[in-house]
């Protein structure tokens, strides 16, 4: 699973990289096809990682504790912003 994320994280910055050059849209929903089913996509399988690191805690509150599912929880909450609600 770990390995499977780091791959997507390294894709995803690719991704970024050639969203910059080549998508001028301003918003996600006026962007190319190509654009808005890649960052859904991105976004879909990093909110269903934060929810299986959720999931994996034995005591759920231990996640306001640990400062990596926070910052993970943040990036997240970001990109949801962006591609979801932003859109809107």
């Amino acid at each position: 699973f770990q390995n499977t994320i780091l791959v997507v994280i390294l894709l995803n910055t690719i991704w970024i990289a050639i969203d910059t050059d080549y998508n001028k849209a301003s918003v996600l929903c006026n962007a190319p096809l190509v654009f808005q089913i890649a960052d859904n996509a991105f976004c879909t399988i990093f909110l269903f990682e934060l929810v299986a690191k959720f999931l994996a805690f034995k005591e759920k509150r231990m996640v306001f504790s640990d400062r990596w599912f926070q910052f993970d929880s943040f990036l997240v909450l970001l990109m949801i912003w962006e591609t979801w609600v932003e859109v809107a």
